[in-house]
């Protein structure tokens, strides 16, 4: 069975073009609190010398940003990258890379 990857970039190209996501609201909103409630439980693991990989993080790298906003180093990786490019010229994460999950080019 062959394992097909290109449906998520296709999906994140029109995400991209239509700017349908605000991965930085204005105002505290439903994703902006789930994601803090999921996220705040690693806190307490969190050390500003500490640098973390976020694996699928491909909705403009929105675990990377947290981290980042919450004191540590994060490096955004998904097998697709357009929008990471645009969280990266945003400002919202400092590296990104484009990783296969089942075989990561980290040590």
């Amino acid at each position: 069975m062959e394992i097909k990857y290109d449906t998520q970039e296709q999906i994140n190209l029109e995400i991209a073009k239509e700017e349908v996501f605000n991965p930085q609201p204005e105002e505290p909103n439903v994703r902006s609190w789930r994601q803090d409630r999921i996220m705040k439980k690693i806190k307490p693991l969190m050390k500003p010398e500490w640098s973390w990989l976020t694996v699928g993080d491909g909705k403009y790298g929105s675990e990377a940003s947290w981290i980042i906003a919450n004191g540590s180093q994060a490096h955004a990786s998904d097998y697709s990258v357009p929008l990471l490019e645009i969280a990266r010229a945003r400002g919202l994460i400092n590296d990104y890379s484009r990783q296969n999950a089942e075989s990561l080019s980290f040590e």
